[in-house]
């Protein structure tokens, strides 16, 4: 196994950002092509600031292309993600719960921020119309 060369996270959050603009809340979820729905935007921007928080790094600078692993795992804990730890947060902010089928959707291999807004946005929706 290959020896990895350490990286401490301000110098991976600083690579991550170099070049990029932050992008506004509004071009964010324009870009995530949601439905004019409030609540879709709302979770949108929950996991996006998730997202950000697994990264140290301002939502600002996460965009609904962005893939992982390819350019999320730049960020400092998404080389190794603990997806139980990230699946519980978006729990506790969405104030709802992701059943174990879901999650295992919800973590696949690879996807672009965008993919995983859809998917919860979708398990939200669903949630929500099973517990009236």
């Amino acid at each position: 196994m290959p020896l990895r060369l350490f990286k401490h996270w301000t110098t991976r959050v600083a690579e991550f950002t170099q070049g990029r603009t932050l992008q506004s809340d509004e071009a964010f979820l324009a870009a995530c092509k949601l439905p004019d729905d409030v609540t879709a935007k709302r979770v949108a921007l929950i996991v996006r600031q998730v997202i950000a928080e697994e990264g140290s790094v301002d939502p600002r600078f996460i965009y609904a292309t962005d893939r992982y692993p390819e350019e999320l795992s730049v960020l400092p804990s998404w080389d190794s993600i603990d997806w139980i730890d990230f699946i519980m947060r978006l729990e506790e902010k969405l104030n709802m719960h992701i059943p174990d089928r879901d999650a295992e959707r919800l973590i696949t291999s690879r996807f672009n921020v965008e993919q995983m807004i859809d998917r919860i946005v979708e398990f939200h929706a669903r949630s929500a119309g099973s517990s009236k």
